[in-house]
């Protein structure tokens, strides 16, 4: 933001161009509050105070609401959005507001990684007393243990270019979170050598 906002004052400028140094401020500020909200709860998750709230939750309306958010940065870079989810109703258990958190960070992970023009597949698949969500889509420089994309602060290579505003916290967040609903969260590669999230939830039973 200081950076920018020196440059932008540095001579005098017309009104277009002073437009597009606010349009970087105003995103830096978006960036700088996805931060802190992320961190925040992280640092509420496990606390005994912060319990979460289990209800039911219908994964596939959550998920729609969820991939709209990306179609836009998703066709932008020709990339295919595939949602393979049953045609029933796929009612989990959990806390709503955790859900959603993992599910941006995985397709917010999925969409930036993923090259352009490739394809992200969403499957939905339903046992006896969980329900499971894989997302998965090629990848390049993963770590050689698939673990380590938990870790905090953990960059892959490829994030020094077009996946550069990752914090490296997001994955961590999303798997404490899975945690704290009784749910698991986990990361494979796929025979196609592809990278592929697993959230296995608890499927609800009124």
């Amino acid at each position: 933001l200081q950076a920018t906002t020196e440059l932008a004052l540095s001579q005098p400028r017309e009104a277009g161009s002073y437009a597009g140094y606010l349009e970087t401020c105003r995103k830096s500020a978006h960036d700088l509050r996805d931060l802190v909200t992320r961190l925040s709860a992280l640092s509420r998750i496990g606390e005994e105070h912060s319990t979460p709230t289990l209800d039911p939750v219908d994964i596939r309306v959550l998920l729609d609401k969820c991939v709209a958010v990306f179609l836009p940065l998703s066709e932008e870079r020709g990339i295919t959005l595939k949602l393979e989810i049953p045609a029933e109703p796929m009612i989990a258990t959990g806390d709503l507001t955790l859900l959603r958190i993992i599910f941006n960070n995985l397709l917010d992970n999925a969409v930036s990684y993923t090259p352009a023009g490739g394809e992200i597949r969403l499957i939905g698949s339903m046992f006896p007393s969980i329900l499971e969500i894989r997302i998965a889509n090629p990848a390049e420089d993963l770590p050689e243990n698939l673990d380590r994309l938990f870790e905090p602060l953990f960059r892959r290579e490829s994030s020094r270019t077009d996946a550069g505003d990752h914090l490296g916290i997001g994955l961590t967040l999303s798997q404490e979170a899975a945690a704290a609903m009784g749910a698991s969260l986990q990361a494979r590669r796929t025979e196609e050598e592809q990278i592929e999230f697993s959230l296995q939830l608890p499927r609800y039973s009124s």
